[in-house]
């Protein structure tokens, strides 16, 4: 017995072994899409998100009240700021890029539209469906008055229920949405002249 507790040993270590942890982020993706408009710059608040997703974990729904909190599958950043640094870029790549503030610039001196945004739902399933419900309302002016409110429901199929893949289809649902503000931003822009 007592040869072969190194054997064992290292097979008790080997199985005990944690999977490798891989780190994600949220990508800006690219639209063939552009629309004119004007005005105050545009500044992101804050991205409200639920608490179920607030954590570094990549969270995907496995059943109608289930979800599966991944121990191996880590956000590299927290998910409400790389949200909004992801729409802030895919926002500039869609309207001029001198309306919308990046996080962290400075707001100018004659003021600035707030968008702000409350995620309801965005995760994936098991099945590979990645689901973004958001509110988003455009807020400008003192008292501060919306200028535009709605509910958005995004539903991107990623080409599996892999981590990889369910990040990269929660990138392209951000970038529908960001197709959506700049076509509503656009549009009202358009409007008013």
């Amino acid at each position: 017995m007592k040869r072969w507790a190194p054997v064992l040993l290292f097979v008790g270590l080997a199985a005990c072994r944690s999977p490798p942890t891989h780190f994600y982020l949220l990508d800006a993706t690219p639209s063939s899409q552009r629309w004119t408009a004007s005005g105050k710059p545009i500044e992101i608040n804050h991205i409200v998100i639920p608490a179920v997703l607030d954590r570094n974990s990549l969270v995907v729904r496995s059943g109608p009240n289930e979800l599966k909190v991944s121990d191996a599958d880590r956000w590299a950043a927290p998910l409400d700021d790389m949200t909004q640094r992801v729409l802030a870029a895919d926002l500039r790549d869609r309207l001029p890029p001198s309306l919308i503030l990046q996080p962290g610039d400075p707001t100018p001196s004659s003021g600035a539209r707030q968008l702000t945004v409350v995620i309801r739902q965005f995760m994936g399933d098991t099945a590979g469906v990645v689901r973004l419900n958001a509110d988003w309302s455009l807020v400008a002016g003192q008292p501060s008055q919306p200028v535009q409110r709605r509910s958005e429901a995004i539903t991107v199929q990623a080409r599996s229920a892999e981590a990889p893949d369910l990040v990269a289809a929660m990138s392209q649902a951000v970038g529908q949405l960001a197709d959506r503000i700049g076509a509503a931003v656009g549009a009202t822009a358009s409007h008013r002249r």
